[in-house]
C-alpha cells in the first residue's frame, strides 16, 4: 500500500495543479479511496467527491 500512498501524496496533486496552471479551489478530485486519493487532494485544498462504489 506504500506505493498507493506515494502516488496520492499531496506533492503529486500540487505538481498536477502547477502543470495544469489551475488553483486547487478551481478543481474537483473524484476518487474512491478515502485514506489516500481523497486525503491527498484535500490536503492541497481541492474539493473532493468520494465515489463509494463499494457502498461503505
Amino acid at each position: 500500500m506504500d506505493n498507493v500512498k506515494n502516488y496520492f501524496s499531496p506533492i503529486v496533486f500540487s505538481k498536477a495543479l502547477e502543470k495544469l496552471k489551475v488553483r486547487a479551489l478551481e478543481t474537483i478530485h473524484i476518487g474512491d479511496l478515502l485514506e489516500t486519493d481523497i486525503a491527498g487532494a484535500k490536503a492541497v485544498g481541492m474539493k473532493t467527491v468520494w465515489f463509494n462504489w463499494k457502498s461503505e
